[in-house]
């Protein structure tokens, strides 16, 4: 159990509602301030949050991957073909390669060296994996660093791959295909030459793209954040929410160049300029399928304004 992501959220949370973290009601009722006495000013929301994003309630190397202290078995790669396998406290040199419904992946390290392989391959038509507090990675950032940390195969059933408080750095395209990327932090922080570089990338087709509350950072001035393109069909239910980013070449790529993309949903991110003074090398948005997008929420980490698509 990790108290301190808990804490942050809920400081957070009652920032962003007004109220002073910590202030309990007390006294009967907490409602008006007692004769005599002058409420507390709200809280500010936070800001900069991308120098410490645990502080602001995001995820960051420490509070994602494999918990501090956690056991683990040395391993080389692991091929599942048996469906509801768990594979827990492995620290695991090559890939693990998913070949089977209903696999869990908790608690565990891989390391691959192999620029144009993966730390974790979900094969076609496979449903129901899970990949649980988690770190994905190459040997290091340069000649051995990955190209994937979790590479799911664009079909329909591998859209109900889920990956929760992973953490993947080394990686020049971290997270590839549909799903959902929740509570993740994400580095790509690799060079390796004539690589595209982005934390997410999905060419649509296969179902719906779920970023929600992940911290995403690209140092790099090339491809994206999100690049959420057209390249095998349109994106269908795609949501970018409540994120924090920084970098890439155009932040967000979001499925404008199919005419058939639907529903797309881009809200409450934070977006930083740590890397770029606009966000991105180029700035936050490129092949937004405007009709059918909802931009909503997003501000600017450094001043909390708006900002635009």
């Amino acid at each position: 159990m990790r108290v301190r992501r808990a804490g942050a959220l809920v400081g957070v949370a009652s920032a962003l509602a007004g109220v002073p973290a910590g202030c309990g009601g007390g006294g009967g009722g907490g409602g008006a301030p007692a004769a005599g006495r002058t409420a507390a000013a709200p809280a500010a929301p936070p800001r900069d949050c991308i120098v410490r994003p645990a502080r602001c309630g995001y995820p960051d190397a420490a509070t994602t991957g494999v918990p501090a202290g956690t056991p683990l078995v040395p391993s080389g790669p692991i091929t599942v073909t048996t469906p509801g396998t768990t594979i827990a406290r492995r620290d695991v040199r090559g890939a693990i390669v998913v070949q089977a419904d209903g696999v869990t992946i908790r608690d565990t390290r891989v390391t691959v060296a192999d620029p144009q392989g993966a730390a974790i391959f979900v094969a076609p038509k496979v449903r129901g994996t899970r990949i649980l507090d988690s770190t994905l990675r190459g040997r290091d950032a340069r000649a051995g660093a990955v190209q994937y940390g979790i590479l799911n195969a664009g079909w329909p059933p591998n859209a109900t791959t889920v990956a929760e408080r992973v953490r993947m750095d080394r990686c020049t395209t971290c997270y590839a295909g549909p799903g959902t990327l929740r509570d993740s932090y994400v580095d790509v922080d690799a060079t390796v030459p004539g690589a595209h570089y982005e934390p997410v990338y999905y060419g649509g087709g296969a179902g719906p793209l779920t970023v929600v509350h992940d911290t995403l950072l690209n140092r790099r001035p090339q491809t994206a954040i999100v690049f959420a393109g057209s390249d095998y069909g349109p994106q269908r239910h795609l949501t970018i929410a409540g994120n924090l980013m920084a970098g890439g070449g155009w932040m967000i790529y979001a499925g404008g160049s199919d005419p058939r993309t639907r529903d797309v949903r881009i809200t409450g991110n934070r977006l930083s300029t740590r890397f770029f003074p606009r966000g991105g090398h180029f700035g936050t948005s490129a092949e937004v399928a405007w009709r059918h997008t909802r931009w909503s929420g997003n501000v600017w980490d450094g001043t909390l304004r708006p900002a635009a698509g």
